[in-house]
């Protein structure tokens, strides 16, 4: 067949609006159309190949057809998995790691497509961890392969001359059809042939995006252009016309579209199209033939294969490395560098393998194929152990902090067992004597209902309804589903035996960044109407993003930095939720419910609790609560809900005098502290200490000098005193959160201070969990006297 230039010039644009895409150009918001510019390529270059040898031999030679396929695609291929793994292994964090490891499987066995079918979505910000998501594509590309040939053989050579015409326009009809029946996650087809498999296909978006069936008519598209006879109009000024709104067509989808953009659906049908167009008619027309059969456009189209399987680990293993943004300079050297390896692999990989060089000769067919399978095997079996593995948690040494984020799949595994321990319980006949408390939510309910058990006394019982914050407008009354996800939970809350007699709602479920602060209205209502007089409603703000937090961690700790360094880097993706919360929350009054912010309890100005005290994970990962942080986040809850609203350190003196006044004759210890201190009281002591605690927990404790909290009202040896009477009362109370802070602020506001006056040595073992604080923070405060003036960055943490 004659060698078209201009086809590699088409590949050419659209592997750069791929690239440019992913490394995040401005304009280029709609480049991921570039990859069904291939999807269109692939579908009219497989079929002209199979009816030339169907129409020249009267058969196909399967055998030979994908032979020349794993020639073409397996070499580049297996050499991109073999390289990614090695660096996967160097970076990334055993989480990390385990996830990658299990796209690699799919990926090798053509599957990676549903992999990441069951993750997040493509343009989900946690792809940036993902190094072969972009195989997604291939597998695709490589199930066309499998089916299409057989098929088009068989309608060559068995039916009427346009049967595999028609066949193709009703499969691509029927295909695109499925993607708007799907794309809302409520399939009239799968509800009235299986509605039971109805809970796979929620993600509707994610569903017509990755499975091969929703791409059919993109490959019918290219398919069909080798049925329709010949390709020169008898007009070039026509040629000219179509192939320059060919090329618009595809360039008005990579500029104006976005990651908010329907797809495919019928929004793929331009870019598509614009292919279409261009392959038919760019070889007869003058200035676009001109254009695509450029030397350069056309070298980048040979080695758009290569270029298209190295750029997107270079991205991703660039920025886990650097952990930052990129800048325009780095996105142009990640280009040059693409562009750079690809040449190599085209000419050492490649090109050995797809033409007639010794690489290629010494090997037969069944030679080449037995030397891929078992290739394929060895990388299954590599990707497997680490997958099965926890991602090679032996890489980081004996570390059980770092190890820990190995186990997150673990951790996840302990909140289902919970869960599913209290099912029935959840199911059982409510208790009359017992206040009823509902938590409506979706997973972060969960968490909710997982910590208000742990925290709650047997007066109560904690049940739960779901419900998806995607289903906001379900509940307007003019806006009611007839089916789907959002219909079965309007109907559950709706028929549920629980909202009825519950003595207190709460609330709390997933919101994006585009999260509007009014869009719970409707379901607030719902439950007003529904709840008896007095039933008290809480609605919980939303909760922060963590995103990539687990991999950043690993590689902080890996370089010996401190936990309380992590839980800052932690404050700073987060991101600020105030003014959300604080429009919620005005909202919420309106409404006459409550509300607690979610942010507050996990942050503060400075850090997000990302750690527990003796160093486990509170989140398994970007936002879902271990059962260890479920119990830590209810614990804060149920303070919150029991004394209005306020947190544990800025009502030191509601949570700590009151119940301790009986410890008055505890001060005596520290009453030899300071001349200043002898008549100072209990409670001018702790008021003392509680506003030097805010004020350095607002300004930030991170190594500022003293004059910075100069201006409060009490003297140096006065606050020394009052930090040290707190610890006492705290210490024998157990209160381990006023008992650390205290120690954090007297090492910082007296570093001169020794542990033995802090009373550190006479904290007696009560218990191990108690005894092992102390002995942390007294190994933090000693650490703070090496160094007057400032803080240690294990501040209130350390391994």
């Amino acid at each position: 067949m004659k060698y078209e230039a201009e086809i590699d010039g088409l590949r050419a644009l659209a592997v750069l609006s791929v690239l440019f895409f992913h490394l995040g150009f401005a304009g280029f918001g709609g480049g991921f159309v570039g990859v069904d510019v291939f999807f269109v390529i692939s579908g009219f270059l497989i079929t002209r190949l199979i009816r030339a040898e169907v129409q020249g031999t009267g058969a196909i030679r399967f055998s030979n057809f994908y032979v020349r396929r794993a020639r073409r695609l397996a070499p580049a291929m297996f050499f991109t998995f073999a390289v990614t793994f090695a660096f996967a292994v160097a970076m990334f964090s055993p989480s990390d790691m385990q996830r990658f490891s299990g796209s690699l499987v799919h990926a090798v066995l053509s599957l990676s497509n549903f992999f990441f079918w069951t993750e997040s979505g493509y343009f989900d910000t946690a792809a940036s961890v993902k190094p072969l998501l972009h195989t997604w594509s291939l597998s695709v590309e490589e199930q066309f392969y499998l089916v299409w040939p057989a098929i088009l053989a068989f309608l060559l050579l068995k039916t009427p001359k346009h049967t595999a015409l028609v066949v193709l326009v009703l499969a691509g009809l029927i295909s695109l059809a499925m993607n708007i029946d799907f794309y809302d996650g409520n399939s009239r087809l799968v509800q009235a042939v299986a509605p039971s498999l109805s809970g796979w296909f929620a993600d509707g978006a994610a569903t017509i995006f990755y499975l091969a069936p929703f791409r059919v008519f993109e490959f019918a598209i290219g398919a069909s252009l080798v049925f329709l006879g010949r390709r020169e109009p008898t007009s070039r000024i026509v040629a000219e016309m179509l192939s320059i709104l060919g090329l618009g067509l595809i360039l008005f989808a990579v500029l104006v579209y976005s990651k908010a953009t329907p797809f495919p659906t019928i929004f793929a049908l331009p870019p598509c199209l614009g292919a279409a167009l261009l392959i038919y008619f760019a070889s007869t027309s003058k200035y676009c033939k001109l254009v695509l059969s450029h030397p350069w456009l056309v070298r980048l189209g040979l080695i758009s294969y290569s270029l298209y399987l190295i750029h997107w680990p270079i991205i991703v293993f660039y920025t886990y490395y650097t952990k930052a943004s990129l800048s325009t300079l780095e996105r142009v050297v990640i280009v040059i560098a693409s562009i750079i390896a690809a040449e190599m692999m085209f000419r050492w990989v490649e090109t050995p393998f797809r033409h007639n060089s010794r690489a290629a000769n010494n090997l037969s067919p069944p030679g080449f194929g037995f030397f891929c399978a078992m290739l394929a095997l060895v990388i299954c079996f590599v990707g497997a152990s680490a997958w099965a593995n926890q991602g090679w948690t032996w890489r980081f040494g004996q570390s059980a902090t770092v190890r820990a984020f190995g186990d997150v799949k673990q951790l996840e595994r302990e909140r289902e067992d919970f869960l599913r321990r209290h099912l029935p319980v959840q199911s059982s006949p409510p208790k009359k004597t017992n206040r009823q408390i509902l938590v409506i939510g979706d997973s972060l309910g969960d968490d909710l209902m997982i910590g208000l058990l742990e925290n709650l006394s047997g007066d109560y019982e904690v049940r739960s309804e779901k419900y998806n914050g995607l289903c906001y407008e379900s509940f307007l009354s003019d806006s009611k589903p007839q089916a789907g996800p959002c219909a079965d939970i309007l109907v559950g809350l709706e028929n549920s035996a629980l909202l009825p007699i519950a003595d207190e709602v709460y609330v709390l479920f997933s919101m994006g960044p585009e999260f509007w602060a009014t869009e719970f209205v409707p379901l607030i209502e719902f439950i007003q109407r529904r709840t008896k007089p007095g039933t008290r409603i809480v609605l919980f703000g939303r909760r922060p993003l963590f995103t990539d937090l687990h991999s950043i961690a690993v590689s902080m700790l890996s370089e010996n930095q401190s936990l309380a360094q992590v839980e800052r880097r932690a404050r700073e993706i987060a991101g600020n939720l105030a003014p959300l919360d604080s429009q919620m929350n005005v909202t919420a009054e309106k409404l006459g419910i409550e509300f607690i912010s979610s942010f507050d309890i996990i942050c503060s100005d400075t850090r997000c609790n990302f750690f527990s005290d003796e160093g486990s994970l509170l989140f398994f990962d970007m936002h879902h609560l271990t059962v260890g942080g479920a119990r830590w986040f209810g614990s804060h809850v149920v303070d919150r809900l029991e004394h209005g609203g306020k947190d544990q350190l800025q009502n030191t003196k509601e949570h700590v005098i009151d119940p301790l006044n009986a410890a008055n004759e505890q001060t005596s210890v520290t009453k030899t502290a300071s001349p200043e201190s002898a008549d100072l009281t209990l409670e001018e002591g702790v008021a003392i200490a509680q506003s030097y605690m805010s004020e350095l927990t607002r300004i930030g404790m991170d190594g500022r000098t003293v004059h910075d909290i100069s201006h409060l009202p009490a003297s140096k040896s006065k606050v020394t005193a009052a930090l040290l009477m707190l610890m006492n009362v705290a210490k024998t109370h157990e209160d381990k959160s006023n008992f650390k802070n205290a120690i954090i602020v007297l090492a910082y506001f007296q570093p001169d201070i020794g542990p033995t006056a802090a009373g550190l040595d006479q904290v007696g073992p009560q218990q191990q969990t108690w005894q092992e604080i102390v002995d942390r923070e007294k190994r933090a405060l000693e650490a703070t006297l090496a160094q007057p003036g400032s803080v240690p960055e294990s501040d209130h943490k350390t391994e």
